[in-house]
């Protein structure tokens, strides 16, 4: 019988159980729910490890392949090899859309078809058939006996966003040199004939993320914290071009503490990287978590997972101005209810969907039939 899980993933900085370790797991988006699923296994007898850990053991006569049940994170190398070797393809699970992880979805067809569970954003599901054994991704955000750190609306500042500098490259920068330009040429053809790729083209959220720091940072409304800002490179000539004097006013610095920093606003930037069905991560389930209120960008059926009263929904407005206009006319009694119903979300049947406790108990009972438990 079965007796231990492996946890595959390409993040080789949580490789050798170090995803085991909370305070390392902790700092990872997304990653804790591991540290969860260890706890629960144990008391079942089971052992959870990291799949580099099972391959050596493995290697060297001292596991047996048949006995350990794979969970695939998206295309690690590690989790083929033990494939490979004979192990339990049990799960695969992606927590990236389609912007970071382009070849998994493109590959998706053909690498789900061993797995007897998946567990994606429901925007894959289509590509993932029969659909009977696709799972809905609730990104594992924050632990239930999270305790929430009011401050006086009237002391808060206005606005924040917690976002690195990053753009969407649609083929990235034509090399110089002979042979990469080649296979610049072969990755550019791919992406122009994906219907991935062109997906990414149309839901890529960056633009209008850009605009919103111009306008607001323009303002003096908005407080920006993130990697890279001080580097616009990354960014095409136009944004350098419009964002240099407002970077140069607002001064963006990196993030040492999300949750002590976005608790002293009233509002919190909080927009995926792409629309794309089911998406829905960390961003806005952070400010819940915070009693600050999300302006929220991203999946297009958002409220098919968080309730519409514990947010503000972009596409509700016209433009910038009237997004303004509005947050500035809220009264201290609206705002409180609005974080209220956050939090009261958050606490609900519903919402413990994105706890790490939650998650981890049903990725467990999606694993337990490969485990042979009751």
């Amino acid at each position: 019988m079965p007796k231990i899980i492996a946890y595959c993933t390409n993040a080789t900085v949580l490789n050798g159980n170090k995803i085991l370790i909370e305070e390392i797991a902790a700092k990872y988006p997304g990653a804790l729910w591991v540290t969860k699923l260890a706890q629960h296994a144990t008391t079942s007898g089971i052992l959870v490890v990291t799949g580099d850990v099972a391959l050596k053991k493995i290697q060297d006569g001292i596991w047996k392949s048949e006995d350990i049940c794979v969970i695939q994170e998206e295309r690690s190398l590690i989790g083929n090899e033990l494939v490979k070797l004979g192990a339990i393809t049990s799960v695969l699970v992606c927590l990236e859309s389609p912007m970071y992880a382009r070849i998994f979805y493109e590959k998706l067809h053909s690498m789900s078809a061993g797995y007897s569970n998946r567990v994606l954003f429901s925007g894959a599901f289509d590509l993932a058939p029969p659909k009977n054994l696709n799972n809905s991704l609730f990104f594992p955000s924050f632990s239930q006996n999270f305790e929430r750190r009011s401050m006086p609306w009237n002391q808060r500042k206005f606005m924040v966003m917690v976002a690195a500098n990053k753009f969407w490259e649609p083929i990235g920068k034509i090399p110089k040199r002979p042979i990469r330009f080649v296979l610049f040429c072969i990755d550019a053809l791919q992406c122009y004939t994906s219907p991935i790729w062109r997906s990414i083209r149309r839901g890529q959220l960056h633009d209008t993320r850009l605009k919103l720091i111009e306008y607001f940072g323009k303002l003096g409304k908005l407080d920006l914290f993130g990697r890279g800002w001080q580097d616009l490179a990354v960014l095409p000539s136009r944004w350098q071009k419009r964002l240099k004097p407002v970077l140069e006013d607002i001064k963006p610095v990196e993030c040492d503490d999300k949750a002590e920093l976005i608790v002293q606003y009233k509002y919190a930037v909080c927009f995926e990287n792409m629309a794309y069905p089911g998406y829905v991560t960390e961003k806005i389930l952070d400010c819940l978590s915070a009693g600050v209120i999300p302006i929220y960008l991203g999946a297009p059926d958002i409220t098919d997972f968080i309730n519409s009263d514990a947010f503000i929904d972009f596409r509700d407005f016209a433009n910038l101005n009237e997004l303004h206009e509005f947050l500035e006319k809220m009264t201290e009694a609206q705002a409180n209810h609005m974080i209220e119903k956050g939090e009261e979300f958050l606490r609900s049947e519903k919402g413990k969907q994105f706890s790490y406790e939650v998650f981890s108990k049903s990725i467990f009972n999606l694993i337990k039939k490969d485990l042979q438990l009751p």
